[in-house]
């Protein structure tokens, strides 16, 4: 049990060790700060990894006794670790030749900077008190579920039209395949949904983990490893989540990683077991690392990069770019593929990447402050719309954060809770009798 059988003597154990985090956290944060200022080596990125790699493992324990966030940060910090490993100490000598000149450049330096500045400024927001709070808003048997069958039948068919007739997966300039319909991606928005609306109905936790594993296959098939992880994430917060422990993330996160990759490798190059078995020497330790993390960050360095190329004013394209986030993306605002023109990338680059273009450094302060309240307001305390957006951003963190911040502005924070909305609405004047 979460935060039971606690004497005061445990508890004042517990509070030293969470305030000693802190003030590694704040020391970690004054060091980074100080090479982001001071390190100007574009031959090695490495001391800049290194933070970024410790950094994350400290967010990661300071989170473990909180399941929903020990979930977000393993995610992130993996990303994060990932790039540390492959972009940082490796230099992308993984990568495709033709980046390399790039992410040895200025450009290239200013990103790796910028990324790692993002993760300490979100660090920050992590105080002793939000995590307490956040702990004692822990809800082991997620009781916020509700009773709507025909709502969740309605979601259980959206799930399974869109999973069979909508992947249209599409291969990036770096190697990896990412599904490009919006609408498969919103699939994971009718999973949480429909789910939500399942009450305690063991029918539909069946057809769910049915259409679930349809999904994930028909990712997995399609080479689209997002869009499989994404659910797995729906079904692990919704089912298994007072089994979410630290040691356990370790472990499946490894197993998930090492088959994710062997399959980009059969994937990629269509090679036989030899092959693969060269591959894996040949990577050795780098191989539990994700490519797609790297791919990433690339497409980041080229948005930067970009800021050199573009001669028009960045405000009043920040300006139609907020406004995108409403009326969807077009040729004119969307950054990445503007930037692919003088650089071609694979389309992603990482939350910060935007942030960096619009606003350089100052940029990427402002949008880690953003995250930090949205995850701030979002993790603390209870209630269905917290519950169930808590899923939504863990399930969809290899899009917002991974890809695109866009994600998190339109999909999570406008179309979720327009959706959300109406399906409260719907339950107020539709009452429906649960199905067992």
């Amino acid at each position: 049990m979460y935060g039971s059988g606690l004497t005061s003597e445990n508890v004042g154990y517990r509070r030293d060790r969470a305030d000693g985090l802190w003030i590694l956290t704040l020391f970690v944060f004054l060091i980074g700060v100080y090479y982001i200022v001071a390190w100007e080596n574009v031959k090695s990125f490495v001391p800049l990894g290194i933070i970024l790699a410790f950094s994350s493992l400290l967010t990661i324990i300071r989170c473990r006794k909180i399941p929903t966030l020990l979930l977000l940060f393993s995610v992130i910090g993996y990303i994060n670790i990932s790039s540390a490993a492959l972009d940082y100490f490796a230099m992308g000598s993984f990568s495709n030749n033709y980046q390399q000149a790039l992410r040895l450049s200025e450009s290239g330096l200013g990103y790796a900077k910028m990324f790692l500045l993002n993760t300490l400024v979100v660090s920050l927001f992590l105080t002793p008190r939000f995590l307490e709070r956040a702990e004692s808003g822990i809800d082991e048997k997620l009781r916020y579920k509700r009773d709507n069958s025909v709502l969740a039948i309605l979601f259980l068919a959206l799930t399974l039209f869109v999973c069979i007739t909508q992947f249209n997966g599409g291969a990036g300039s770096g190697g990896y395949v990412s599904n490009n319909n919006p609408l498969y991606e919103y699939a994971i928005l009718f999973f949480a949904l429909g789910i939500l609306f399942t009450g305690d109905s063991r029918t539909f936790k069946t057809l769910y983990f049915i259409s679930g594993g349809v999904y994930i296959l028909k990712s997995m098939i399609g080479g689209d490893r997002s869009s499989a992880f994404m659910a797995v994430l729906v079904f692990v917060v919704y089912y298994f989540y007072s089994r979410i422990k630290t040691s356990r993330m370790l472990v499946y996160s490894l197993a998930g990683v090492v088959v994710a990759n062997i399959i980009a490798e059969v994937r990629n190059a269509a090679m036989s077991v030899n092959g693969l078995f060269k591959t894996l020497l040949q990577r050795s330790l780098l191989f539990f690392f994700s490519d797609t993390v790297s791919a990433s960050f690339y497409s980041g360095v080229t948005i930067i990069e970009f800021t050199n190329c573009y001669e028009g004013s960045r405000s009043e394209l920040f300006l139609k770019w907020v406004g995108s986030l409403f009326v969807g993306v077009s040729r004119e605002t969307n950054i990445v593929a503007l930037a692919s023109k003088y650089n071609v990338n694979g389309g992603g680059g990482l939350y910060p990447a935007y942030f960096g273009f619009f606003g350089g450094f100052l940029g990427v302060i402002a949008g880690a402050v953003i995250l930090g309240f949205i995850i701030r307001f979002v993790f603390a305390g209870g209630g269905g719309w917290r519950r169930v957006t808590q899923v939504i951003m863990i399930a969809m963190v290899f899009r917002w954060y991974l890809y695109s911040s866009v994600t998190l502005f339109r999909t999570i924070l406008l179309n979720f809770n327009i959706l959300y909305l109406a399906c409260i609405l719907f339950c107020s004047l539709v009452r429906s009798r649960p199905l067992r």
